[in-house]
Parts: structure tokens; sequence; C-alpha cells
């Protein structure tokens, strides 16, 4: 960066280019000028400066002469300062000066611009020079104070648009600490804003070493400890951290539990047909669909039909279920119903030879085919939450099932994107890995429910998304098989506006499980953020199919693909189908003014400012991760027309 500025002010002042050197005068004429309001000094005020002569036209002769020496000193850009009969001003050439530049960068709102302006800060303003007068020395004093503060001020702000998403370079926060610190290294803030910093990145032992540094600066140099702030601050960066006892995958280690203790094993058996009525193939093809369609639930496991189809059973009671060893068996029968029949679908217990779960269905051809993707959908649906309900029941009073219990409880809460009801669904998720540690799935639940807080927060939380990354990579690494660490990590991917490695992530993690509805949809509403929102309706729609009944954020995720295709009105009915709209009231207000519903925008607007208090559209232009600009200009239009 310092090639890009020939006259150095910060430190010892300095300058690298032209033939003629620089008046040292020059320098604090300069400085004087960028720090001018408008970058401009009347003739007397300068020469009051930098002279005390007995006479002004003393000091005014020689601030003519000074003048002369600097028109001599041009850097490339332009002109350094230009005059008039009664004033001086600083000209083009001023971009070559290093403070003027600072001041310039600190007024930005883009991280590199702000990370550009601190290292430009050195040390303190014309370090060593000789101060002419004492209007000079009282100037120096307060612009070295004021320029010293906006620095700090600057590297405030700048940390936390770093970390915004959790996901700043390593590399960067760690050279902005050795040079903030290096400015000034007993300033207390400075290591409580890089603490602050390093966790909301997820940095926690550079967290944790920057602390035991400052309790050492502190004890040496003025024996004392943490201010209660910092320590505050420090209490609430390390809770966040990682529990060591959670074990870590390595290559070649041995191999953790991947699976809770408990799960069922479910097998679909054949269809009896005494009468002869139904077609044999469709049916026996609609079973098949069914174990597929099962077999995206992670909370069991489902046996393949070619190996089910072939076992004996009474009413679904297999005469031999060594073999099997099935905890629930699946089985029709078709009943003489007219011509076309009616086929009666259960689900046995076989531990207590107990029906569990039956309907019935039309079994003729027609009926069959014309509704054979909804049917198959709505029997695995059924069957998955009725064997899910009876699970959770029996393994209540079950010590040895109770993390896998505690599994169901907090997916029973997750249903509603609330906050009590994510953060209840993440307690029971998190007791349940720490009574079974290589329990997969609560890893990658415990992530969900991370970032579904990130969202419901404002986007203001980095620390949930580090959090959630870091359960998403634990869920992978301890199941490397199950989809779910693979797709929670993508999410998390796409908030922290890693386009491409989420792109990647949910690709990896469809090809593991792509039957699963709660991925597809998830997917789903990336492909919407990607700007590929036809694409992203398509798979929505797959993901309906295989779940009809969903819980409220696969409609949330709708009426976001919806506004990106520009259907405001699919967007607003969509939001209509959630329980709860506090977390899609953006998306209302923003959807109900672009479709001319101005009355219904500027009520949801209303609940904006109610529940972000604190939240303008720059906030949220922050919050909405979009891979093209466009679709979030879009939204934010929406929401200025609605009064937000």
């Amino acid at each position: 960066m310092d090639r890009d500025f020939r006259i150095k002010l910060f430190g010892r002042p300095q300058m690298d280019f032209a033939a003629e050197k620089m008046p040292a005068k020059g320098f604090l004429l300069l400085a004087l000028l960028v720090a001018a309001p408008g970058f401009r000094l009347t003739r007397t005020n300068a020469a009051s400066y930098l002279w005390s002569s007995a006479s002004d036209s003393e000091a005014l002769v020689n601030l003519r002469k000074l003048l002369s020496q600097l028109r001599r000193v041009q850097p490339v850009s332009g002109d350094l300062i230009t005059t008039d009969s009664s004033d001086i001003r600083l000209g083009v050439g001023a971009e070559a000066i290093d403070l003027f530049r600072f001041l310039k960068l600190c007024r930005s709102k883009d991280c590199a611009d702000m990370i550009e302006a601190l290292f430009l800060y050195k040390d303190e303003l014309l370090l060593g020079v000789e101060e002419p007068t004492s209007a000079f020395s009282q100037w120096l004093l307060m612009e070295r104070a004021s320029l010293q503060e906006r620095f700090f001020c600057v590297t405030e702000t700048t940390l936390v648009e770093l970390t915004r998403y959790g996901r700043a370079p390593k590399e960067d926060l760690l050279r902005l600490r050795d040079h903030v610190l290096a400015i000034e290294p007993e300033r207390e803030a400075s290591y409580r804003i890089f603490i602050d910093a390093f966790g909301r990145n997820g940095m926690f032992n550079e967290a944790r070493n920057l602390y035991d540094r400052l309790v050492r600066m502190l004890e040496h140099e003025h024996n004392t400890g943490p201010a209660a702030e910092t320590q505050a601050i420090a209490r609430r960066v390390f809770s966040a951290a990682p529990s060591p006892n959670i074990p870590a995958a390595e290559p070649g280690g041995p191999e953790v539990s991947r699976l809770p203790t408990v799960q069922p094993r479910v097998a679909l058996l054949s269809v009896s047909d005494p009468a002869g009525i139904a077609d044999s193939p469709i049916i026996a093809a609609l079973f098949e669909d069914i174990t597929n369609e099962l077999a995206r639930y992670r909370t069991f496991t489902v046996l393949a039909p070619h190996s089910t189809q072939a076992i004996p059973h009474s009413s679904g009671i297999p005469a031999d279920n060594s073999m099997l060893r099935a905890d629930y068996t699946v089985s029709g029968f078709v009943k003489p119903d007219g011509k076309k029949g009616t086929l009666a679908v259960r689900m046995i217990n076989c531990k207590t030879r107990s029906i569990v779960w039956s309907a019935e269905y039309p079994a003729g051809k027609a009926e069959l085919v014309r509704t054979f993707r909804i049917l198959s959908a709505q029997i695995a649906s059924g069957l998955a939450a009725e064997l899910e309900r009876e699970m959770l029941e029996a393994l209540k009073g079950n010590p040895d099932g109770k993390a896998y219990w505690l599994y169901l409880d907090g997916q029973v809460h997750l249903k509603n994107c609330t906050l009590p009801g994510l953060r209840r669904a993440r307690k029971s998720f998190r007791e349940a890995s720490r009574i079974e540690p290589g329990f997969a799935l609560s890893f990658g639940r415990i992530a969900q429910t991370l970032y579904l807080e990130w969202l419901l927060l404002g986007g203001n939380e980095p620390s949930l998304l580090v959090q959630a990354r870091q359960h998403a990579d634990q869920s992978a690494a301890l199941d490397p098989g199950a989809a779910i660490g693979f797709w929670i990590g993508a999410i998390v991917d796409l908030y922290q506006r890693s386009f491409d490695r989420s792109a990647e992530q949910f690709a990896e993690a469809e090809t593991l499980n792509p039957n699963c509805a709660d991925l597809i949809v998830q997917h789903a509403d990336a492909l919407g953020h990607f700007g590929m929102a036809d694409d992203g309706w398509n798979k929505f729609q797959r993901a309906i199919d295989l779940n009809p009944t969903p819980p409220d954020h696969y409609w949330w995720a709708g009426a976001s693909i919806a506004f990106f295709q520009g259907n405001y009105g699919r967007a607003i009915d969509l939001c209509g189908k959630m329980g709860n709209t506090d977390s899609v009231v953006r998306l209302l207000a923003a959807s109900h003014a672009l479709a001319g519903n101005m009355p219904e925008a500027h009520l949801f607007a209303g609940k904006i400012k109610e529940m972000y208090p604190d939240h303008d559209t720059e906030n949220i232009r922050k919050l909405i991760p979009v891979k093209n600009p466009h679709f979030g200009e879009k939204f934010i239009e929406g929401l200025r027309m609605a009064g937000v």
C-alpha cells in the first residue's frame, strides 16, 4: 500500500518523488489543508500557523515563497495546491497524500477501503517535526488525538463488518491485530474488540491467547486485571467454543458411533390379493417406491424390498423373522370392492403384534397410475410419522434410548420457526449429543437451529453461523454417509456468501440422499439465491410432493423463491400457509408493496420496526445472500416502498 502514497504525513514526513526537496513547512501546510474544512485556508490563517513574525506582512511574504517552492513539487496526479489572491486550496494531487487518502477511506462503508485506511495509519501525524508556533502546536495536539480516535473507531467498525458472516480470512484478522496493538500496546479496548472479533469468526484459540496476553500485560504494567466489560465479552466468546468432549474425526483413527443406539428396522412385505382384482405389478412397484421414500428418513432403517417381498407372512407377521430382524412390517391386501378393489395398508409392531397404523386407498389401475407419486409420498409420510411417534413414546421410559428420544423431541419443537421453539429444540439436540457423542444427526440439527436463529435475530450474531458451521462439520465427520452435515453446511456457506462452495455441498448432499424433502427444499431455496429461481421452484414443488404437510420453513423457502421469480402474489399466499409469520415479516412487507397492496405493506413495515428497531434497509441488505445483486435491490426497493 505504501507505494501508492508518495507524500507521507503519518510518522516522520517524507516524499519519494520530484527532483526538488519538499520544504519542511510544506509538509505542515499540506497537513493543515487536508484537515481544514473544504480543504481550504485563507492565506492569513495559513501564515499565522506557520510563522511567528513581528508583522503579518512578513509572514505572508514567507508564505508566498513557500507556495512558490510547492508549485515545483508536483506528483503525477496533478497540482498539490491551487491559490488565488486570498485562499489556498488542495489540488487534485492531494490523492498522493496518505492523510488525505486515510480520511477519505474512513468515510467508506466498504471493508477493503477501511482496512486500507487502517494500514495507512502507522504512527502519529508529523512525528518529530519542529512546531513553528503555539497555534500550530495546539492544532497538532488536537488533530493527533482526533485521528487516533478515528483510527480506533474505524478499527471497531471494520472488525464488525469483516466478521459479519463469521468467515473473515484469518490472516487479515491477525495482521490487523498486530497492527492495531502496535499503535497503542496498552489499550485494553483494542484487545477487547479483537477478542470479540475472533469469537465472531470462530477463532477461539486466538481469542483465548489474546485474552491471556492481555491479563499478563495488565498485571505487569498496571498491577490489575481486565475490566468487567472485557471479562463479560470473554465469557460470552468462550462459552460459544466447541466442547472439548466432542470427538474429532481423524483419518485412520478409531471409528466413532455414527448412528443412535436405537434404530428400528422396517420391512415392507408382499401384498395379498386373494381375489386377483388388482394389477399386481403396479402395486408391487408402488410398495417399492414407498420403500425408496422411506429410505430418506435417517431415524430408522428400511430393508430392501428385493429381500422382504420374498418372505412369507400372515397378516404382516413374518413366518420367520430371524433373517429380517424387523421391528416393524408394512403389508397390504386388496379387499374386493366392486371391480376395482381397495388397497388396505397396515404397519405392525413385530414385538407386540399390534397394528400401529392403517389406511385404505383405491386399488384400480387408473387411480393408482394417476396418483402414483402423491399416493407413494402420502403413505410413506404417514408410516414415518406414526413410526416416529410410537418410537418417541416407547423411548421415553427407556434409558438406553434417551438420546434418540431427545432427538425426536427436538424434531417436534423444530417444526415452527420461532425463537422459543428453536432454542427448545436445540436444548434437546444438545442433550442428545451429550448422551450419545457419536450421534451425527443431533449435531446436524443443532447446526440447523443455529443458522435459523441467526436469521431470526437479523443476521447480527456471526458467532451463531460459526457454531452452525462447526456442528455441521462435526455431523459430516461422524457420519460421512449422511447428507445432513453437508446440507446444513451448504446453507451456512450460502449465508456466509461462499456461493460456489454452497453449490458443491448441496450437490454432494443430494447425491447422498436424493429423496430427502428437507434437503430438497433447502437446495431449492439456495437456487433462488443463486439466481436460478425457476430451477428452485421445480425443486420446491418436488419437496412439497414428498412432504405434503410440511413445517413452516418449507413455505418460507417457497415464498422466497416466488419473490425471486417476481410472483409476489404467490409469495404472499405461501407465507399465509405458515402457522407463525414473524419470521417472514420483511418478505411480506416487500411482497405486498411490490404487488401494490400498500395498506398491508405499511402494516408489515410497522411490525418490522417493532421487532427490529435498529434495522434499516442497509442492515437488511447485508442479511440477504444473493449472488446477483439485482435481486437484493428489488427486495430493498419493496421494503422502502413499504416504509421501512
